[in-house]
């Protein structure tokens, strides 16, 4: 199992827990960022299903601006990798999540 997998899933099973949610997205945003991330690794980065699980979280941690900066950072990020789903970013209401956390 990869970094990426097991980072997801460590922020989908400790959604209470505030610190592990930030350190995760730290860790995201920066692998985000390697110039060593492969192809794959970036689609996988980009998957609808860890879009949402992205958003929701900023949504539920929208006062923690450390998470925030990170997830708008990575979102921004994942945009380069791959366009992401217009339908995705307005289902969840990315969008607004987006605008909130930039504020």
């Amino acid at each position: 199992e990869d970094g990426l997998t097991t980072i997801f899933r460590s922020v989908r099973m400790h959604q209470a827990h505030q610190a592990v949610q930030e350190a995760a997205f730290g860790a995201l945003y920066y692998l985000s960022c390697s110039r060593d991330l492969t192809s794959s690794q970036k689609r996988q980065l980009c998957l609808e299903e860890n879009v949402f699980v992205l958003l929701g979280t900023m949504n539920q941690y929208i006062d923690s601006e450390l998470l925030c900066q990170r997830g708008c950072g990575l979102i921004l990020n994942m945009s380069f990798f791959a366009p992401l789903s217009q339908d995705t970013m307005a289902s969840v209401g990315g969008i607004r999540i987006i605008l909130a956390a930039m504020r």
